[in-house]
């Protein structure tokens, strides 16, 4: 399984709580409703921070997370490459994200316990 995340920063002009919306509420229905996301994603998650100290560790400057599963490499390529990904959400995604200020990783998982 291959796991995508993005460490995303919010626009300056949007406060935390505009962002958290957009993500949830805007975002997330316009993803989901592609064809190419039912058929190559086999998990999404959306995470956002919560005020938290763990000695040792400094808060996260990143307003949100995104997780995104594959099943394989393929799956992967051919979401983020499919035509009405790149035409609806690639340019959704930059009305709410700093992309220049974002992370990305993409991951293949070892899952140890499960």
């Amino acid at each position: 399984m291959y796991k995508f995340t993005v460490f995303m920063k919010r626009l300056p002009s949007m406060t935390q709580q505009e962002f958290v919306d957009y993500h949830r509420n805007e975002h997330a229905p316009k993803f989901l409703a592609l064809p190419a996301t039912k058929k190559y994603v086999r998990r999404y998650v959306q995470s956002h921070p919560v005020a938290a100290s763990i000695l040792g560790f400094r808060e996260t400057g990143f307003d949100g997370l995104t997780e995104i599963w594959f099943d394989d490499m393929a799956s992967f390529e051919a979401l983020f490459n499919d035509p009405e990904y790149l035409q609806r959400i690639r340019p959704d995604e930059a009305s709410f994200v700093d992309l220049e200020r974002s992370e990305i990783l993409l991951m293949h998982e070892n899952v140890v316990i499960n």
